[in-house]
């Protein structure tokens, strides 16, 4: 909910750019503010063209439509922000944060057609769209943070805020309760940019909206969901004048709870199983939060707004620091049995964990799985021909802050990624989480949540005396064998389905 300095609800409207500036000022120095153009008309540069030639980079293109009420919209200057949509990017071989990217358009004619290309380095990535109405009170998109998801509205309600409050750290609405009933999640998706791609074609999206009335103009009802649709020959032709001589591969967006189309374990014979060093053990204090700041949306007297909301954020930087020394004050507390737990933690060889839990739950499935620990591979006997390597990595693992006061709960990331071993396409990739519910804080960080799949069950707290007592590193290997357990089910479940090709189909809620 957004108030005015005099305490009255401000909605049905958008927020003036103004006034998203100056947050973003403020917050992030020069940070991207709500008001940024959703595209830019820049032909590809000669000396990127060249690094493509080399195999160092690659043109990533895809195609966004948008339409109000089954008219269709243009790409939206910085004055109509609200109508456009939002692109986040993370590269997931680094976990890197979240980043809104602004794309480029290679010509006038290819922006009025909806055609976007970025230019990345080989690698997997994640993106999430999200639809238009992020930046309206009420809003029509908002951001559900026990989840770690962004999510749909699908019925419009002139109730300020829907129950939650506005983040200048997101440009969004954060709800941090239990969402409301029409609550639907957005699905983000992951893709690979192959080593020596060229123009890599990741497929059309397309969404429809309807405008709803407000107090001062038309804002946002709700919106369906994508469609993704595979139209290489109109791909081609959109950078066939730019970039003539580069050749279009076809590497499709993929939904992050699934493989690419056409998995189809059951057919894969012996698959080896690796993995990275894992991460130290850490703690995680919650330290500040996402809290709702001052701002007003707007009373015609744009300085005393500026005055006005550099003294609330001045307050609230001071609430967050103290909340940020205190965690890290009982952090260094319970550092020495961190240390300790550690040397457990690392001497743990996850693969050989993993290999048991993930043929059972493959069993329980009814499909038969061949497995082979990566370091013995060049020892089999029985003549298997591995065609699949499984690759994972531990980059999370930490006693949570949860529950009640001195209990801590175990946080444990699995990055799964399997790819096949002789051109090493990848096919599947997924971070699964076993953890306890998260704090409200902000997804645009390294190791982000909204790239995070938490399996179903949570972990439950314990208290430090547990963690830090002689029964502690017994406990540790226990809840460590749960999460995996967890987490090899998850996997198990997302191989099993049954994933047509991209093309035509609807991508609304993800599981």
């Amino acid at each position: 909910m957004v108030k005015t300095k005099g305490g009255n609800t401000v909605a049905g409207m958008t927020f003036p750019c103004f006034v998203l500036a100056l947050a973003s000022s403020i917050l992030f120095g020069a940070g991207l503010s709500g008001c940024a153009p959703s595209i830019i008309i820049r032909p590809p540069a000669a000396s990127d063209i060249e690094r493509v030639k080399d195999g160092r980079l690659a043109f990533v293109l895809f195609r966004i439509t948008l339409s109000i009420d089954g008219k269709p919209v243009s790409p939206p200057s910085s004055g109509d922000s609200n109508n456009a949509l939002r692109i986040y990017l993370a590269s997931l071989d680094d976990m890197g944060a979240p980043t809104r990217v602004i794309p480029a358009a290679p010509s006038q004619s290819a922006a009025a057609e909806g055609w976007h290309y970025l230019t990345l380095p080989p690698g997997v990535y994640y993106v999430l769209v999200l639809p238009p109405g992020v930046e309206q009170n009420p809003p029509a998109v908002a951001y559900h943070a026990a989840s770690a998801r962004y999510g749909r509205l699908t019925q419009y309600r002139f109730d300020p805020g829907r129950g939650g409050f506005w983040s200048p750290e997101l440009m969004a609405f954060v709800l941090a309760k239990a969402p409301p009933a029409d609550f639907e999640e957005l699905p983000g998706f992951w893709f690979r940019v192959p080593a020596n791609g060229q123009i890599v074609y990741l497929g059309s999206l397309s969404v429809g909206c309807r405008s709803g009335r407000g107090v001062l103009g038309t804002l946002i009802d709700s919106c369906d969901g994508f469609e993704i649709v595979n139209d290489s020959q109109s791909a081609k032709r959109a950078v066939a004048n730019a970039l003539p001589e580069l050749a279009v591969e076809h590497v499709p967006l993929v939904p992050y709870d699934r493989p690419r189309s056409g998995t189809r374990v059951s057919e894969w014979g012996a698959m080896s199983v690796e993995a990275r060093m894992p991460s130290k053990i850490e703690t995680a204090f919650t330290g500040a939060e996402l809290a709702p700041w001052g701002v007003i949306p707007s009373t015609g007297q744009p300085r005393s707004i500026a005055v006005y909301n550099l003294m609330a954020i001045g307050l609230e930087l001071v609430t967050r620091a103290s909340a940020d020394r205190q965690a890290e004050s009982r952090r260094a507390e319970v550092q020495p049995c961190i240390d300790r737990l550690s040397g457990l933690a690392g001497a743990i060889d996850y693969a050989s964990r993993l290999i048991p839990v993930l043929e059972q739950a493959a069993r329980s499935h009814g499909i038969a799985l061949e497995l082979v620990s990566g370091h013995r591979i060049a020892d089999a006997a029985d003549g298997r021909i591995v065609r699949h390597r499984m690759t994972t990595s531990v980059p999370i693992i930490r006693l949570r802050e949860s529950g009640y006061s001195n209990g801590l709960a175990l946080e444990f990331a699995l990055e799964v990624r399997i790819e096949t071993v002789d051109d090493r396409d990848v096919r599947y990739y997924s971070m699964l989480y076993s953890a306890p519910e998260l704090p409200i804080q902000s997804p645009l960080a390294p190791r982000s949540p909204l790239y995070a799949r938490f399996v179903p069950k949570r972990s439950m707290p314990r208290s430090i005396a547990e963690w830090c007592g002689p029964g502690g590193a017994a406990l540790l290997e226990e809840e460590i064998s749960v999460a995996l357990a967890h987490i090899a089910s998850q996997i198990v479940q997302d191989l099993d389905v049954n994933s047509e090709p991209v093309g035509g189909s609807k991508i609304g809620v993800s599981r």
